[in-house]
């Protein structure tokens, strides 16, 4: 199961903690805390709609790559 929550810092409290503890009851979990930054985001997603418009910094693969590819990335 996977969760993404988006809060000030200074609405992390108590009942947030308990929150996570109800939803993922005794499963292990990993906590990635990371600051937001939405027009840098907005950014880099205008920029990448330029760059396939203009036919630059693409990647292409077959199929067959993706899958050989994608299996050493799991396997690592």
């Amino acid at each position: 199961m996977e969760a993404t929550y988006s809060l000030k810092s200074s609405e992390l409290n108590i009942d947030f903690i308990n929150a996570i503890r109800k939803i993922f009851k005794n499963n292990e979990v990993e906590i990635t805390i990371s600051t937001t930054n939405n027009k840098k985001g907005e950014i880099e997603f205008l920029k990448a709609v330029s760059d396939v418009r203009l036919r630059k910094n693409i990647i292409s693969f077959s199929v067959e790559d993706f899958k050989k590819n994608s299996k050493k990335i799991i396997a690592s």
